[in-house]
């Protein structure tokens, strides 16, 4: 049995969905980590909003297997011409023309609550690197595992 949630096939259209949506012109994998399980989890970064993956008491665990996940789905989505390679201090990715028009497809309810999510996070941590919000996804975490004590 094939594998569908937390898989290449459920995060490449999120990440092409970042490239097309968040406003900067290219991202790192590890960015692309970040901003993704801060959109999935919104809830717990930004007041009012909900989480799409609901209240998963795991949630900080994910992140482990979510870079290997990105660092997959990168190498896909490039190969397949959603995303471009750019080498700067090191590889960054930026969508294609290909990769736009196939974002203006999602139309699912999910597609729309994540794209409504990352608008959220792009408003309130544009201004935040991926270290920066590396360090926030953490203080979240030890955030939580204070108050499950």
């Amino acid at each position: 049995m094939q594998r569908i949630y937390n898989s290449g096939f459920e995060i490449e259209p999120r990440l092409i969905l970042i490239a097309d949506t968040y406003p900067l012109p290219s991202f790192t994998e590890d960015l692309f980590v970040a901003i993704d399980f801060i959109t999935v989890y919104s809830g717990v970064f930004i007041s009012g909003a909900q989480n799409l993956h609901g209240d998963n008491g795991f949630k900080f665990s994910e992140i482990t297997a979510r870079r290997q996940l990105v660092h997959e789905a990168v190498k896909k989505l490039v190969l397949e011409g959603f995303l471009i390679v750019e080498i700067r201090e090191g590889f960054s990715y930026k969508i294609s023309d290909t990769g736009k028009k196939y974002a203006k497809s999602f139309e699912s309810t999910y597609a729309i609550q994540y794209k409504n999510n990352l608008l959220s996070v792009s408003e309130k941590y544009l201004d935040y690197d991926e270290k920066a919000l590396s360090k926030l996804i953490t203080e979240k975490a030890l955030a939580d595992g204070r108050e499950e004590m």
